[in-house]
C-alpha cells in the first residue's frame, strides 16, 4: 500500500486535477497516479510547479493551508517595516491559530488597504474566502466559491515567488513545493 498525504483530501484528488484547468494528455497521466503524492511528484516532474502548489493548496484543510501560506509570506515580508504587512501577517496568525469572524473579517479590511500586493495581502484576503459569508456584514450572504481560499493562497505564494530574484525563484520553488508536502503530510511545513 502506497503512503499517501495524511493532512489532505486525498478523496477529492480528482476534482482538484479537474480544476487545474490542464490539457488533456497530462489531466490523464495524473488520473493514473495512485496517490497525491505521486500527482505532485509528476507535475514537478513535468515542470508544472506552480499547478503542484495548486493542488496542494486545494487539498489541504483552509487552517493548514493558511499556515502554509503564512510561512511563505513571512519568508518574504517578514522584515517589511509597514505596518499593514505586518498586521496582516499578525491578524493571519491569530486567525491560523484561534479562528474567529473578528479576525477573518479585520484580515480582510487589512487585504483591501495593501492592495493584494503582496504575499500578506493574499494570505489575508484567502483567510477571508475560507469563511462561508464573503458578503459585507449586514448584507445577504454570499457563499465564496469552493476553491477561493486555496486560489488566494496559490497567489500568497506566487507572489512570494515573484518578489524574489529569478536565481531565488527555483529554489523558491522547491522550497514552498516541500513545505507544503510537509504540512499535508501532517508537519508543520518548519523545513
Amino acid at each position: 500500500m502506497s503512503t499517501d498525504f495524511k493532512t489532505f483530501n486525498n478523496d477529492k484528488r480528482s476534482e482538484f486535477i479537474a480544476e487545474l484547468g490542464l490539457d488533456e494528455h497530462l489531466t490523464k497521466e495524473l488520473k493514473l497516479q495512485q496517490t497525491s503524492i505521486e500527482i505532485v511528484n509528476h507535475l514537478i516532474s513535468q515542470n508544472m510547479q506552480d499547478a503542484a502548489i495548486n493542488f496542494i493548496a486545494m487539498g489541504l484543510p483552509k487552517r493548514q493551508a493558511a499556515w502554509w501560506g503564512l510561512l511563505a509570506a513571512k519568508k518574504i515580508d517578514a522584515e517589511k517595516a509597514d505596518v499593514n504587512t505586518q498586521n496582516a501577517l499578525k491578524i493571519s496568525e491569530q486567525w491560523i491559530r484561534n479562528p474567529s469572524e473578528e479576525l477573518r473579517r479585520q484580515a480582510k479590511d487589512l487585504a483591501d488597504v495593501l492592495d493584494l500586493y503582496s504575499p500578506a495581502a493574499w494570505l489575508a484576503i484567502s483567510i477571508f474566502w475560507s469563511g462561508d459569508n464573503i458578503a459585507p456584514l449586514g448584507k445577504t450572504s454570499v457563499s465564496p466559491g469552493e476553491h477561493m481560499s486555496a486560489m488566494g493562497i496559490t497567489a500568497c505564494i506566487n507572489s512570494a515567488l515573484e518578489t524574489s530574484s529569478i536565481d531565488q525563484r527555483i529554489a523558491l520553488h522547491k522550497y514552498f513545493i516541500k513545505q507544503g508536502m510537509h504540512i499535508a503530510m501532517g508537519g508543520n511545513g518548519q523545513i
